[in-house]
Parts: structure tokens; sequence; C-alpha cells
């Protein structure tokens, strides 16, 4: 599930996953975590 229109802080990517269970917004493409819970 992707989240909503934002980008990576680190590489500009927009392709990021929302993990539910930890409630973490990641970017696929570098693995930064950009938003916890």
């Amino acid at each position: 599930m992707a989240a909503k229109s934002k980008k990576c802080a680190e590489c500009g990517s927009a392709n990021l996953f929302l993990n539910k269970e930890k409630g973490e917004v990641i970017c696929r493409d570098c693995g930064l975590v950009l938003e916890d819970k």
C-alpha cells in the first residue's frame, strides 16, 4: 500500500510503503523510515 503522495527525503523516490503492523512509512528504494508511530 503506497503512502499518500509523499517523497523520500533521502533519495526523492515516491515508492513508499506503509507497514500497518509497525505504523511505519518506509521507502522501498533506499529503506529510509520516514514515519513511525
